[in-house]
């Protein structure tokens, strides 16, 4: 009949539904979030899950502890599929600021603020490929291969010190967090306090 649509008119229409519902603006460039992955290596400690963007159920990778969810999206001059974490509240992605060695995938994130470094060492920041990354570096010309990061790996939160010569990364547990610097603190003043009183 005169005014109906074809069916592929209809199913035309549907892709170009489904398309905008899947688009995602980023830095004003727009993404589109892939409904495929079976063709992206798998993080170590990654698998691939299901979760919704727009209402639509997209293929997911979520770390064994279920703290990170990473959608993969594809601009249109590229077709590689980049990891970005979603926030659901804002509607925002986030690209994945990661360093891959080996079978260690190592995360980087914001140093809480709990932690505290050594006098010797000043807040910077360290390029890793595409990313740069919150770090800090030490005044000591001897450690200048060395930059302190926080990164989630292996299921757990850490300071690590990455050697830039070398290019490894090693868990650094010294790196004192604010809490601990205050006890040392108060305990070198019960230890003053004690022998004061000889």
């Amino acid at each position: 009949k005169e005014g109906e649509k074809t069916d592929e008119q209809l199913q035309q229409e549907a892709e170009e539904e489904l398309k905008s519902k899947l688009e995602a603006t980023v830095n004003d460039t727009t993404y589109s979030v892939a409904t495929d992955i079976s063709a992206v290596p798998m993080f170590t400690g990654f698998t691939v899950s299901a979760a919704e963007y727009n209402g639509i159920e997209v293929p997911v990778a979520t770390d064994e502890k279920g703290i990170y969810t990473l959608y993969y999206l594809k601009s249109a001059e590229s077709d590689l599929l980049t990891p970005y974490t979603y926030d659901k509240e804002n509607g925002t992605f986030k690209i994945l600021s990661y360093l891959s060695l080996g079978d260690n995938l190592y995360i980087f994130e914001t140093f809480p603020s709990e932690y505290k470094p050594y006098d010797d060492l000043y807040p910077s920041n360290q390029t890793f490929g595409d990313f740069s990354v919150e770090c800090f570096l030490s005044n000591n010309e001897k450690l200048s291969d060395f930059c302190y990061v926080y990164c989630y790996s292996g299921g757990e939160y850490s300071v690590y010190r990455y050697d830039k010569k070398e290019g490894t990364m090693q868990r650094y547990p010294e790196f004192l967090k604010t809490t601990e610097v205050l006890e040392n603190t108060e305990n070198e003043e019960t230890v003053m306090d004690f022998m004061d009183n000889f």
